[in-house]
């Protein structure tokens, strides 16, 4: 049984409470916060109203499915509701636990300028991972020229250059392809290239076996699944 302790993270001005037993964040704690400091005020039933969010919770709860049956945070419900009770003050207000997809577009639904934010976190990210990623495949041309050399006395042709993406694709997207396949790539794929771009350029400067490099590669790939 997990352990459950619920985490303070900030959002801008606002503090949101996410719990560690399944990822769950507390989508009523937000929305007082938010109500507190707006003349506008919201209520979560009109998001909930929203057919974007019926054809969203649909489709995240047939994404997140795995072979088990759990999503890979521990869970596969999009919403939890913790019912208020009775007491000498009154009835306590019901919680509301969303899955952390879901409150993301939860909190932009509340927030249109934490939309933008969130929309430029993940478009900079993309950006930067393909420029890292090309910088990283002029390190590993040269890495592979160096192992040529050191140990067949000849420099690398394109043939090999060619070896080295193919090796990479086949572990990323399980086959090889013709042309550019990352210019759509998913961060994750892009994450990834880069992590094994980089134990590529480390097995080759270290004059390690192809077979011992293959195996590091594929470690790498089983974490990511794992992960």
């Amino acid at each position: 049984m997990k352990t459950n302790v619920i985490m303070n993270r900030p959002m801008g001005d606002l503090i949101v409470n996410q719990r560690t037993s399944d990822g769950m964040f507390n989508a009523s704690a937000l929305l007082n916060q938010w109500n507190d400091s707006n003349i506008s005020k919201k209520q979560i039933n009109e998001f909930f109203r929203l057919k974007q969010t019926d054809a969203f919770i649909e489709v995240l709860l047939e994404e997140e499915k795995s072979p088990k049956g759990n999503s890979p945070l521990g869970h596969n419900q999009a919403v939890i509701t913790i019912k208020g009770k009775n007491a000498l003050g009154g009835r306590t207000p019901d919680i509301v636990w969303m899955h952390p997809y879901l409150f993301i577009k939860f909190a932009m639904w509340l927030n249109p300028k934490f939309e933008y934010f969130v929309i430029k976190f993940v478009y900079d990210s993309l950006i930067e991972l393909r420029k890292v990623s090309a910088d990283l495949y002029i390190e590993l041309c040269n890495a592979t020229n160096w192992y040529y050399l050191n140990n067949f006395k000849k420099e690398a042709t394109i043939e090999h250059y060619m070896i080295n993406a193919k090796i990479i694709q086949q572990l990323v997207f399980g086959k090889t392809m013709n042309g550019n396949p990352w210019q759509d790539a998913t961060e994750k794929e892009l994450r990834l290239r880069t992590d094994l771009q980089k134990i590529l350029i480390s097995c080759y400067n270290r004059n390690m076996t192809m077979e011992k490099t293959r195996q590091l590669l594929e470690a790498r790939v089983e974490l990511v699944d794992i992960i």
